[in-house]
């Protein structure tokens, strides 16, 4: 079970690789200019279940955290008095808990087990160079996939998943994190998308991505509106 906010925007975003539950590389990749940072607001949370913070975090906030319910069970929150951006004010909420956010994306966080820190060396800026390169093609293989199928074309639905691809290039794995709210359509992306041919192998084959879609809107200091991600297509 994963909990999350509901808010308006579209955005596909790679988040990065899973090194166990902690996202190492944030890259950002996304289809639409990023918005102007969240502002900061007045929060007055006391100490409850973790799970209840979250919960009153997302209603206030509009941000979208992504967490299995297993890594909340039995935490409590730290109280969160004053006034915060919601990256500081989810800070200190996570506070004694053992759990920490790591952005996905503008308006995203998964959260993750406190202390399983990403081991960097003298080859951290190339490594990230290719992984980003890496993650863009992954979005797009993805994306094009779902974008040929118009039952499952992004932009009325919003979606997390963990996609782990293959030696042989192809996805051999993916997991939902939580639901675009029709259970069939649901099933249709992980059939879709299970054996996809992505043409090139990660450098590291043992870890997922973590990929993102956000419902969008269009903003009236846009010049023009963003074009569908998805070219007109027939569904095969």
């Amino acid at each position: 079970m994963i909990a999350i906010a509901r808010s308006a925007r579209l955005r596909f975003a790679a988040a990065g690789v899973l090194v166990g539950w902690l996202l190492c590389c944030m890259p950002g990749v996304s289809l639409e200019s990023a918005s102007a940072a969240p502002q900061a607001q007045s929060f007055d949370f006391p100490e409850m279940p973790l799970k209840d913070a979250l919960a009153r975090f997302d209603a206030l906030t509009r941000m979208s955290v992504f967490y299995p319910s297993s890594l909340v069970e039995g935490r409590r929150s730290h109280a969160v008095s004053g006034i915060y951006s919601p990256r500081e004010a989810l800070d200190v909420l996570l506070e004694g808990t053992g759990v920490m956010a790591e952005a996905t994306a503008q308006n995203a966080f998964v959260l993750a087990p406190l202390g399983m820190t990403d081991v960097r060396d003298a080859t951290t800026h190339n490594s990230a160079r290719v992984a980003d390169d890496y993650h863009a093609r992954l979005q797009g293989k993805v994306l094009q996939a779902l974008c040929a199928m118009p039952s499952l074309s992004p932009g009325e639905y919003r979606l997390a998943m963990t996609v782990q691809v293959g030696e042989n290039a192809r996805v051999g794995r993916v997991r939902l994190l939580d639901t675009t709210g029709d259970a069939r359509r649901d099933g249709a992306i992980l059939r879709r998308l299970q054996g996809l041919d992505v043409g090139i192998a990660p450098a590291d084959t043992s870890h997922p991505f973590v990929l993102l879609l956000v419902p969008a809107e269009c903003r009236a200091t846009s010049s023009a509106c963003a074009p569908s991600p998805c070219p007109a297509t027939t569904e095969r």
